[in-house]
């Protein structure tokens, strides 16, 4: 049976949407703006409905900001993390800039590895529930996709934000699954070329703000090289956050 076929008798309106070109929806999406308590009243309900509430942002004359393209995805796999980070790292770094060195200091060329598992420091749901209610806006809507996790989620649309830098959405979602484990991590927002989640085990020192700034780097090189400027930059501004948010130009 498919997915839709039980949607909640209790949904607000709203409608569902297809992929582009394609037959079967992949999401719902609210006709109004999201409310705050909208992201923990269908995450509490997860577990019932089978569907994980994403806050759709840049909501513009009800239009859909979501890709849909009906792309190949690799199945998400936490345990792929380290060898795609590893890739996307090697991808990333330019092989022409001369001052590389400065932007990537501590570490160098090499992929310099995951960071370590860190301890959390609040429940990872809680903690979503306060980044979900910070993203509440007038251009801001309630998505319910069928998926098990945020991070599947990703792959259920398929979600194609990082098209530029890679078209398998399971890579990235490979990556999230994996922060899930290690970090607490929750994806709570999406727009056509963002991604925001919560982690409820922020980096607390120096170095496993560095640690993890160079995942992100290799995750998502914009937020660097059109961003911060530098991985040390980049590092300072992650320490103790608890919302991470990625973008691909």
């Amino acid at each position: 049976m498919s997915w839709y076929a039980n949607l909640p008798a209790d949904l607000p309106a709203g409608r569902l949407v297809k992929r582009d070109g394609g037959t079967e929806p992949a999401y719902w999406i609210s006709s109004q703006p999201a409310g705050r308590g909208d992201w923990a009243r269908w995450r509490a309900r997860h577990a019932e409905t089978g569907l994980w509430p994403v806050m759709l942002l840049d909501q513009d004359n009800g239009s859909d900001v979501l890709s849909l393209c009906d792309l190949e995805t690799t199945a998400a796999d936490a345990r792929r993390s380290q060898h795609v980070l590893r890739e996307l790292w090697a991808k990333s770094v330019p092989d022409d800039d001369e001052n590389v060195s400065e932007w990537l200091a501590p570490h160098g060329r090499r992929w310099p590895g995951l960071c370590p598992p860190i301890p959390l420091s609040a429940d990872p749901e809680a903690v979503a529930i306060t980044g979900a209610d910070t993203l509440v806006s007038s251009k801001s809507a309630l998505a319910l996709i069928p998926a098990p996790d945020g991070a599947r989620a990703l792959t259920a649309l398929p979600w194609t934000g990082p098209l530029n830098l890679d078209n398998d959405t399971g890579l990235f979602a490979s990556v999230v699954s994996d922060w899930q484990e290690r970090f607490g991590a929750r994806v709570i927002g999406l727009s056509l070329d963002v991604l925001i989640l919560t982690v409820a085990a922020a980096p607390r020192t120096r170095d496993e703000a560095l640690a993890i700034a160079a995942e992100h780097f290799a995750f998502c090189p914009d937020i660097i090289l059109q961003g911060a400027g530098s991985i040390s930059d980049y590092a300072d501004s992650i320490q103790g956050d608890s919302t991470w948010g990625f973008w691909w130009d």
